[in-house]
């Protein structure tokens, strides 16, 4: 058997209508076993579950530098999508991504509002890369 990860997609060997993506398992007793990488082959419950299974390689996306596996998080904040990117910490850059990825939704300000402010942060961080202090 592959090597189980958080995140792996299996597909059953009887019919591919069946895939499971591993996280947490639920037991019949309903509690949850909450499982990272350490203990993912210790669980006997995975491992017994899984054996009609066979590891469904994900398809790599066309452009794929633009995509990132993001399917151990539950939820994302701006500075979580910031590290997933590697950007620079820099507040610049971090104001800017989060006035483009919730322009006007807010609450405070509009959208032309969130969007000026956008281009404003940009150009303080081109001012900065220009000058060499990031």
């Amino acid at each position: 058997m592959s090597e189980i990860k958080v995140g792996d997609l299996w597909v059953s060997s009887y019919s591919s209508n069946w895939v499971v993506r591993i996280k947490d398992f639920y037991k019949q007793d309903g509690t949850v076993e909450y499982l990272d990488d350490d203990n993912i082959l210790e669980s006997s419950h995975v491992t017994s579950f899984i054996e009609d299974f066979m590891f469904l390689e994900k398809p790599k996306p066309k452009h794929s530098h633009y995509h990132k596996d993001v399917s151990q998080y539950d939820t994302m904040d701006i500075y979580a999508i910031c590290k997933v990117w590697n950007v620079e910490s820099s507040g610049c850059t971090f104001a800017a991504v989060k006035k483009l990825l919730n322009a006007g939704e807010r609450g405070a300000k509009d959208r032309i509002t969130d969007l000026e402010q956008a281009i404003g942060s940009i150009e303080a961080l081109i001012k900065l890369v220009k000058m060499d202090v990031e």
